[in-house]
């Protein structure tokens, strides 16, 4: 079976989540939501550490925004995206939040058939499909929603919080692959 661990994030190494071993608490719980949820603690404290040399896919994820409207703004974004990830999961997963920022020219985003001027940024989370099937998977997605939508106003200002679109996106590590290898196969 998967270890257990990995149901958090999506692609923690092996190093990452073998900060959490048995009988040690988690870096600065009262930061983490996941970590003062006695299940996730459980969950992650109670295994045996995975293989040293076992990698798992990194979180993903990635803003667009209106190329003229992301520009000059990128470290802050880079800094708040991460963040976000990281008051949900803890300081641990810092180190493997994968950020994008994709700037979208003038003309290439539209709604109604016509290009828009502006547009509110949109997140996507790529994350372990395994996270939705959990206890206290409303609780996460809440926490990861408000989290990032935060972020992107922390940068872009208040006046986008309605408009900003967040996707958390379901992973299977089936049909997902890094380095020529299919993920669940622990290539």
């Amino acid at each position: 079976m998967d270890d257990p661990r990995r149901l958090l994030h999506p692609t923690l190494t092996a190093a990452a989540i073998n900060q959490w071993l048995p009988g040690r608490p988690p870096p600065e719980p009262e930061k983490s939501f996941l970590a003062s949820q006695p299940t996730a603690l459980n969950c992650l404290v109670a295994q045996a550490p995975i293989s040293k040399t076992e990698e798992l896919p990194m979180p993903h994820v990635t803003l667009y925004a209106l190329e003229d409207q992301l520009a000059g703004r990128e470290p802050g974004l880079i800094t708040e995206l991460t963040s976000a990830v990281v008051s949900v999961y803890g300081e641990w997963v810092r180190s493997s939040v994968d950020v994008k920022l994709v700037g979208i020219p003038a003309g290439r985003w539209a709604r109604g058939g016509a290009a828009v001027a502006t547009a509110a940024p949109s997140v996507t989370f790529g994350m372990r499909e395994e996270v939705f099937a959990r206890e206290d998977a409303a609780r996460v997605i809440a926490r990861l929603v408000a989290a990032f939508t935060d972020a992107v106003v922390a940068v872009f200002g208040d006046a986008c919080r309605d408009d900003v679109l967040v996707e958390l996106v379901g992973q299977p590590t089936s049909r997902s692959g890094l380095g020529g290898r299919v993920i669940s196969e622990g290539g």
